[in-house]
């Protein structure tokens, strides 16, 4: 899987967002990460939050949901 982040990401989200896409990419059982909302339609403002999806197996679901948490945390 890829770990960039493309198009238009305010810049107070860059950075959490590049540590989120690099930390769940290493996981085996993430499929795939990809944004959805204002950010990605390129239409995000100073109330915008940041709307993240991930393709999870089944296999792993339980396991990197139980694990969702302290991964944000140690991001930021």
């Amino acid at each position: 899987m890829g770990t960039t982040v493309q198009g238009s990401v305010p810049a107070r989200f860059e950075s959490f967002l590049r540590g989120l896409v690099t930390t769940l990419s290493a996981d085996p059982g993430v499929r795939a990460v990809f944004l959805g909302g204002s950010i990605a339609a390129g239409k995000a403002d100073r109330w915008s939050d940041i709307d993240v999806y991930a393709v999870i197996t089944s296999a792993d679901f339980e396991r990197v949901c139980g694990e969702t948490p302290g991964v944000l945390r140690s991001i930021g």
